[in-house]
């Protein structure tokens, strides 16, 4: 499936809701494009990723490129919910460091402390 993407609003920071797969140039430029809009939008930005299937090297490039525009906009970026697939990519490429990684989208909005990776940024 190919990635389908959509938002929600919270207060100053964005749901950004992904599902299907995170790969080839299109799919990841059209997720980019989505969140680098989002944080010149001056809002935070939650990565839903409870229905991603698959990420690939393209898709882990596009994150790297927000986290930049994130730091560089004073803006942050946590991703909610990964499957377990998608967070072992997350893992064994080191972005999960970057990342505030949380198990509940309400966890990544603030409401919760719990976290779901030992070796990223810890939620709360």
């Amino acid at each position: 499936m190919n990635l389908v993407a959509r938002t929600t609003e919270v207060d100053d920071t964005v749901i950004l809701h992904c599902k299907g797969r995170l790969q080839f140039c299109q799919e990841a430029a059209v997720f980019s494009k989505l969140a680098h809009a989002i944080l010149d939008s001056g809002r935070n930005i939650v990565l839903d990723f409870s229905e991603l299937d698959m990420i690939d090297s393209s898709g882990i490039g596009e994150l790297v490129l927000v986290y930049m525009r994130a730091c560089g906009s004073g803006r942050e970026v946590r991703i909610a919910q990964p499957r377990h697939r998608v967070a072992e990519i997350l893992d064994l490429t080191n972005v999960s460091s970057l990342f505030r990684i949380c198990s509940t989208t309400d966890a990544a909005l603030g409401m919760a402390a719990e976290a779901v990776s030992s070796s990223g940024a810890i939620c709360g």
